[in-house]
């Protein structure tokens, strides 16, 4: 995912190039043809700029570009992997007087990203790096150091990249899994763009309103990404919990580890999701811990645990997604 970063910044970076070291009283409008055939030389993707690009020197310098997209991967069903309303970005002046441009906050207005796995295997986040001479962008705001005179350092904070109402979808063509997220507002912060990541925010996840935290290890090639996830439907106060690790970034990684579940009340969660008519030992409370896995081909739940009020069960599933769907369920019962 960490291409995702690069394909994002790797944009402002090509555009804050063109635009800074110019009179902010300019139609930067009218080089709308230069920055996208930047971009496309670049990161290999065609960027479309619908609306208009404003930058604001006083009182920080302040880029703000309105309704641009980052074209997807060739076989994807989306057109466009990124699309932004409004993209606002803010810049360290005091950086500036050193030769280096510091994003300090970017700001995300109803995006709307297609992450794709195609038929035969590309992934849509898997997006070429910027050529130089924009460098690599680094998590802080870096001492001075030596540079020659005609390469830019461009140093990325992390420290606020806020998600205003984004609209979230995967799609894996290989096995006709798909799932989309609505409603997405979230603060994402990291140490760098390995990280370690966190994110705190609220979301739509099949119609379901969740708050949730996010937690992401470190990005290393050589060992599996931890991942911790926190999802809360505060109206009924249920409660998910995952604690685990994603074997990879490719699209064959497993992800696996330890899920905790707990409902105070089944109706009541149901309810507030426009279903009625449960039985009444709904109105019970449910708990539930199992190890999970889940990759492209297939999930598995194993050395599971449910309860529901006075009734306990144990069991295993397991589902197969490819290439035909089938499901096993092993499930005991005792009072």
């Amino acid at each position: 995912m960490r291409k995702l970063y690069y394909a994002l910044l790797g944009i402002i970076g090509l555009i804050l190039v063109g635009l800074l070291f110019g009179p902010s009283v300019l139609d930067w409008n009218s080089y709308k043809p230069q920055i996208m055939a930047a971009v496309k030389d670049a990161l290999g993707r065609e960027l479309r700029i619908v609306g208009d690009i404003n930058l604001t020197m006083l009182p920080s310098p302040t880029l703000n570009v309105r309704r641009v997209s980052l074209g997807n991967i060739e076989g994807a069903d989306n057109r466009e992997m990124i699309a932004f309303d409004e993209v606002e970005v803010k810049i360290d002046a005091s950086a500036l007087l050193q030769g280096k441009i510091a994003v300090t906050s970017i700001r995300m207005i109803q995006p709307v990203i297609a992450l794709e796995i195609t038929k035969d295997g590309k992934t849509s986040w898997d997006i070429k790096q910027p050529k130089t001479p924009l460098a690599e962008p680094e998590a802080r705001i870096s001492k001075p150091r030596s540079e020659p005179a005609s390469r830019l350092a461009v140093d990325i904070s992390l420290d606020s990249i806020l998600i205003e109402n984004a609209i979230v979808s995967y799609t894996d063509a290989r096995s006709g899994f798909t799932e989309r997220i609505k409603s997405l507002t979230t603060e994402i912060k990291a140490d760098s763009l390995n990280g370690p990541f966190r994110a705190e925010g609220r979301m739509a996840a099949r119609g379901i309103p969740l708050s949730f935290d996010l937690a992401v290890g470190r990005i290393d090639p050589d060992k599996p990404l931890p991942i911790k996830l926190r999802t809360t439907h505060n109206a009924t106060s249920s409660d998910m919990r995952f604690a685990g690790q994603l074997s990879g970034l490719t699209p064959d990684a497993v992800l696996s580890g330890k899920i905790n579940l707990s409902v105070p009340n089944v109706t009541a969660l149901a309810g507030s999701n426009g279903v009625i008519g449960l039985p009444p030992i709904a109105s019970a409370a449910l708990s539930l811990s199992a190890e999970t896995s889940a990759s492209a081909v297939e999930i598995a739940v194993n050395k599971m645990s449910l309860r529901l009020g006075e009734m306990s069960f144990a069991g295993a599933i397991h589902g197969q997604l490819k290439p035909t769907l089938g499901l096993d369920v092993v499930l005991s019962s005792s009072r």
